[in-house]
């Protein structure tokens, strides 16, 4: 494929494919070869400025926080199709906390957030991404791009990959709304069907109550858990708490789909206008209080702690506020 050498374009895909801009070639008379193998970014999503301003001058930079997040979905996105196969690779998805836009500390945690990505595998390839050697091959691959591409990272974003092949198949998922989706490889994704208002908002009550229930497992599972062995249980407890916000705004009659695009700054202000200020304080404290105990490397048992106390109160509140 041949492209137009207009200079800023070049300047910002070699800025979002690193590593692999070794793989596009100057053919001579103005003109690009982008190589078969190339990863090109499918929106101009990341063209915007998705940070605020006004982030502590004490916390890590969130550009450079950013930064690190691209080039690790881009490291994950070249890994996929260089194991599978493009041929076999139909879509690579990013969304989730990490992709949407950034206006306070509670909108992304290090090591906490995940960077979320979704591939949509050929049905005959789907079985290889259960096997062991595909799976510790994708993870070397992962960790070779993220190194050759971002060796002076401010961290290592954590990613999260999930096989739609069989999310699709499942009644009960339904897919993010497309507009919050960043297309990285292959097809544009199609948004979830919202229609159903009432199933929705009956699955996120149930969510909630059935959440609220792990917080009778969290003293026996933390009691022997100091310092940074308190990481393993706040990561056990983020995927309960992370979609806690959204689902509250569901049940209290914001419209499902307008609740789950929202990036948590927005769901706490909603949640505070809609009279939830209790819960929505103890789910922000948590996500602060993670950033002390990342900030701390995991060394300040306090602030890990605060962490744990945030989570069961906001999770049991919520299971309260559903079951009424």
């Amino acid at each position: 494929m041949l492209i137009d050498p207009v200079e800023k374009w070049v300047e910002r895909l070699y800025a979002e494919t690193v590593p692999y801009k070794a793989r596009i070639e100057w053919c001579g008379s103005g003109e690009f070869k982008m190589l078969s193998d190339a990863v090109i970014p499918a929106s101009d999503k990341w063209k915007e400025d998705r940070v605020d301003h006004n982030w502590p001058d004490d916390y890590p930079d969130p550009k450079l926080l950013r930064q690190d997040v691209r080039h690790m979905v881009q490291a994950i996105a070249g890994a996929l199709r260089d194991v599978f196969g493009d041929e076999n690779v139909h879509a690579i998805w990013f969304k989730g906390s990490a992709q949407k836009q950034w206006a306070s500390l509670v909108d992304y945690v290090p090591a906490l957030s995940d960077v979320d990505i979704h591939v949509l595998l050929s049905d005959e390839t789907a079985p290889a991404f259960h096997e062991l050697t595909t799976a510790l091959d994708v993870q070397a691959r992962i960790e070779e791009n993220f190194a050759v591409s971002a060796p002076d990272a401010l961290h290592v974003p954590r990613p999260q990959i999930n096989l739609i092949n069989e999310l699709k198949d499942n009644d009960d998922y339904i897919a993010s709304p497309a507009a919050i989706v960043e297309t990285i490889y292959g097809r544009a994704p199609e948004s979830g069907d919202y229609t159903d208002v009432e199933k929705i908002r009956a699955m996120d009550r149930a969510a909630l109550i059935g959440n609220a229930a792990e917080v009778a497992n969290i003293p026996h599972r933390a009691i022997d858990r100091p310092n940074l062995y308190q990481w393993d249980l706040l990561r056990a407890l983020s995927w309960r708490i992370s979609p806690l916000g959204s689902r509250l705004l569901c049940v209290s009659g914001v419209a499902p789909e307008q609740a789950w695009s929202m990036n948590r700054t927005s769901i706490l202000a909603s949640l505070r206008e809609s009279g939830l200020i209790e819960i929505g304080e103890h789910w922000e404290q948590f996500y602060r209080s993670c950033w002390r105990y990342y900030l701390s490397q995991n060394n300040d048992g306090a602030a890990g702690r605060a962490a744990l106390h945030a989570a069961a109160d906001a999770l049991r509140l919520a299971g309260e506020y559903a079951q009424k």
